[in-house]
This record gives structure tokens, C-alpha cells and sequence, in this order.
């Protein structure tokens, strides 16, 4: 699977590593990495702590997780 490119860059634009980032979650390297990695789809609970640590607000989290909207309106 392709690897989560706008999460990604948002982690590096506040963070040097990845590690960094999930010790600022609170969270293990390897957990961030399967989100990073889209091998794991974050919890609600987690796109709402990846917001807070990013500086961002949560709708633009989880855009990188469904980034097309819905055709059902």
C-alpha cells in the first residue's frame, strides 16, 4: 500500500521524525507507523490526537484517510 504522503508531510512539518511525533502522542513508533503506512485506519480517538499534536484541526486529518467526499448528498 501507498504510504499516507499528506500525513506524512504534515508529521515533518512539525516534527523531525515520525518517532518524535508518536512519543508527543504518547504512542509507540510502530503505531504511528501503520497509520503512516495506511496499514491501520486510525480510531476516532486517534485522528482527534493526531489533530492536537499536528496544530490542526481534525477535519483536515481525516481528509487524508477519505480524501474524496461523498457523492451522496
Amino acid at each position: 500500500m501507498a504510504k499516507n504522503k499528506m500525513l506524512r508531510g504534515l508529521i515533518y512539518q512539525t516534527f523531525d521524525t515520525e518517532s518524535d511525533c508518536a512519543k508527543a502522542l504518547g504512542w509507540n513508533r510502530q503505531q504511528l507507523n501503520k497509520i503512516t503506512n495506511n496499514k491501520k485506519k486510525p480510531t476516532v480517538d486517534e485522528l482527534n490526537e493526531l489533530a492536537k499534536v499536528l496544530n490542526t484541526n481534525v477535519e483536515t486529518i481525516f481528509k487524508f484517510f477519505l480524501p474524496s467526499e461523498s457523492p451522496i448528498d
